[in-house]
């Protein structure tokens, strides 16, 4: 298809949670095991050897696996750490007694009120942040229910740190979903969305945030078109460096790419205005043709026809150099920052690509629409129910601003 393609953001911010909070990693782990192998290996023979220098005799009797269990306790796995976390949710939701007769009681004393632990969905990475949100609320009257129930589950204070470092990583994650699916939103709010979060998880400095930020930047590159780059371009020429930083691209065949880009984007837009005004003069043409037909007389139809006939004319209209046009227009902008009228046009044509937010919410409003009760309903229905849904929804919400 000729239309452009752009990647859901807010997708690719899923991905990135699951990359790292819920798949699990085969090769780190084979990884993990081949270092610890390995080590043990080169350990025990080096606990059995002896090592003489200047005939002094020293045995080394340190035993690596004791290493190796005091370090995977002292620091705990997040995917480990979650999976206990959901075995505690699931032992209260599955024993009425036990979440009404010892959770709620704490509860209550805590807070004044009752509130209830969340278990979280794989599809969505916000109820992640819901459950750990809510499980580090209660942890002091989850402490004491365990106690109570004399489960053999229990949470270390670094654990317990541990799970606020999850929240602190995937809150700007909540925050730049949310900026994403504005209707207002464009590439560059994207832009500057994902290079807020990815500044927010460095400065935290865990090991979470260092994770989750180099999958965010797997999938914002998965993401980056030349579109993009011809928008940060476009919104300040002095960003170059920055675009050339994410797509690894020498600056001179940059500048060429994006200035091909958008001789591409020219064509293809004064193009269709050429078609549309062309069948609109057509129209208007045939429709007055058709009104002066009327209320001719045979002679005088027969006289227009023959001059129709006679005349014609000669297309001597030359086709623009668009690649030159657009250096020169590029050199000014550079040197002054003023953009021409080709360089505003590519400007106000590419502002219109939306985030593929609006796709997902037709999805979700057709979803609702055609449930279990409405199987059976023809795709002219359903598109009929969603517009006038539409409709009604931006009808009330402007009564209201």
């Amino acid at each position: 298809m000729s239309c452009y393609q752009q990647l859901c953001f807010t997708h690719g911010l899923q991905l990135a949670v699951v990359d790292i909070l819920y798949k699990k990693n085969i090769e780190r782990e084979d990884e993990h095991q081949e270092m610890t192998s390995n080590e043990s290996d080169t350990d025990d023979e080096d606990t059995n050897d002896t090592h003489e220098e200047q005939g002094v005799t020293v045995t080394t009797t340190t035993d690596p696996r004791n290493l190796h269990l005091s370090r995977t306790e002292v620091i705990p796995r997040h995917n480990d750490l979650l999976q206990k976390g959901r075995k505690v949710v699931k032992l209260f939701k599955r024993s009425p007694t036990k979440y009404d007769m010892y959770l709620q009681k704490y509860v209550k004393e805590d807070t004044d009120k009752e509130l209830s632990l969340i278990l979280d969905s794989r599809t969505r990475w916000n109820s992640l942040l819901a459950m750990i949100k809510r499980f580090h609320k209660l942890k002091v009257c989850i402490y004491k229910t365990l106690i109570d129930i004399e489960s053999d589950t229990t949470f270390s204070d670094l654990e317990w740190s541990k799970i606020k470092d999850m929240i602190e990583s995937l809150q700007p994650f909540k925050l730049a979903v949310e900026a994403l699916c504005r209707r207002d939103s464009t590439l560059l709010t994207a832009e500057t969305t994902l290079k807020f979060i990815l500044e927010k998880l460095v400065t935290q400095g865990t090991m979470l945030s260092d994770e989750l930020s180099e999958a965010l930047r797997v999938r914002i590159k998965e993401r980056h078109t030349v579109v993009t780059g011809i928008l940060i371009y476009l919104q300040n020429p002095k960003n170059m460096m920055m675009i050339q930083e994410e797509l690894m691209i020498h600056l001179l065949c940059l500048k060429k790419v994006i200035r091909l880009e958008m001789k591409n984007i020219l064509e293809r837009v004064i193009q269709d205005d050429s078609f549309n005004e062309n069948t609109d003069n057509r129209v208007e043409n045939n429709s007055d043709s058709s009104s002066l037909k009327n209320d001719l007389t045979l002679q005088k139809e027969l006289q227009m026809q023959i001059q129709q006939e006679k005349t014609y004319s000669i297309n001597t209209k030359k086709e623009k150099d668009f690649e030159k046009i657009l250096k020169k227009e590029m050199s000014v902008y550079e040197s002054e920052g003023v953009r021409g009228k080709y360089l505003s046009s590519i400007h106000e044509y590419l502002m219109i690509i939306k985030l593929s937010v609006e796709a997902e919410r037709a999805f979700s409003a057709a979803g609702y629409i055609c449930s279990s009760v409405r199987s059976r309903l023809a795709d002219d229905t359903i598109n009929t129910i969603c517009f006038l849904r539409s409709f009604f929804k931006t009808k009330f919400y402007n009564c209201f601003t």
